[in-house]
């Protein structure tokens, strides 16, 4: 049994009654540890998950902890028991998961001539993203900012903020 440090009040996140008993021998958790089978961003809102909960709630946590459970292709899909979930279980790990906000591209890069390899954010923008350059790198194939070729999603071709 590892004790895994808190990060916040615990909280399982399950519907396997199985995997609810591996969590708390595994984890070290108290027995009357609060189990939620459906939870949302405000259930788990600075709390430390144990369990699988999809990316877009977890990032609410303060953390999340699972047991990666390595099953046999001809038993995925099926109800393990506390047997079998003990056989394949690895060690618990723990993630602090973080949203960050993805900017879509206002350029289309089928549109830029064949030596615009990619197009990276300018920086300058809302959206904080860093340095942007074109194709190679050499100094033509860069440009700077509001020279009327920006193609940050939160800038206009004159540098102007979009809001």
């Amino acid at each position: 049994m590892s004790k895994i440090k808190l990060r916040g009040r615990p909280l399982i996140c399950t519907r396997h009654k199985a995997f609810v008993e591996l969590l708390i021998s595994t984890c070290g958790l108290p027995s009357e540890t609060e189990i939620m089978e459906h939870a949302q961003a405000d259930d788990v809102r600075g709390r430390h998950i144990f369990g699988q909960a999809p990316l877009h709630i977890a990032c609410h946590a303060a953390a999340q902890t699972v047991i990666p459970l390595r099953v046999p292709f001809e038993l995925r899909g099926t109800e393990l028991a506390a047997e079998q979930l003990l056989q394949y279980a690895g060690e618990p790990e723990t993630y602090v998961i973080t949203r960050v906000p993805t900017v879509a591209m206002s350029y289309s890069l089928a549109f830029a001539p064949a030596s615009f390899a990619a197009v990276q954010h300018c920086g300058l923008g809302k959206c904080g993203c860093g340095p942007r350059s074109y194709g190679s790198g050499d100094e033509e194939s860069s440009t700077a900012h509001g020279t009327g070729d920006c193609y940050c999603e939160c800038f206009d071709c004159s540098g102007e903020v979009q809001s």
